[in-house]
C-alpha cells in the first residue's frame, strides 16, 4: 500500500524469526494462496509504518500495529518482530483455552 516499503524486505525478516520457522510458516506472493494477508502502509509525511494482518476468508483482523522507522528497510525488522510476538501471544492464548 506504500511505495516506501518492499514486501521482500519483510519476507526476509520474517524468515529470520526463529518462531516463524519453528511454526512451519511460509510466505506466499499470491493472495488467494494465503491464510493471512499482511498490509503495510505509511501515512503521508510521517515515519510511521502501520501493519494489519487479516484472515481473508473471514475478514477478521488477526494483528495490527505501528512502528517508526526512517524507511521501509529499517521498518521491516521491527514489523517482523512485532508480528511474530503478536502471533506467539495469540498461540499461547489459544493453547491455554484448549487445555482442560
Amino acid at each position: 500500500m506504500t511505495v516506501w516499503f518492499k514486501p521482500r524486505d519483510l519476507e526476509d525478516q520474517l524468515h529470520q524469526q526463529r518462531d516463524f520457522i519453528k511454526w512451519g510458516m511460509v510466505t506466499v506472493r499470491h493472495p488467494k494462496m494465503a491464510d493471512l494477508l499482511i498490509a503495510i502502509d505509511r501515512p503521508l509525511l510521517t515515519y510511521d509504518f502501520t501493519f494489519t494482518v487479516t484472515n481473508p476468508q473471514e475478514d477478521v483482523v488477526f494483528a495490527s500495529g505501528r512502528v517508526t522507522a526512517i524507511n521501509g528497510r529499517a521498518a521491516a525488522p521491527k514489523i517482523a518482530k512485532a508480528l511474530v510476538e503478536q502471533m506467539r501471544l495469540a498461540r499461547e492464548r489459544q493453547d491455554a483455552v484448549a487445555k482442560p
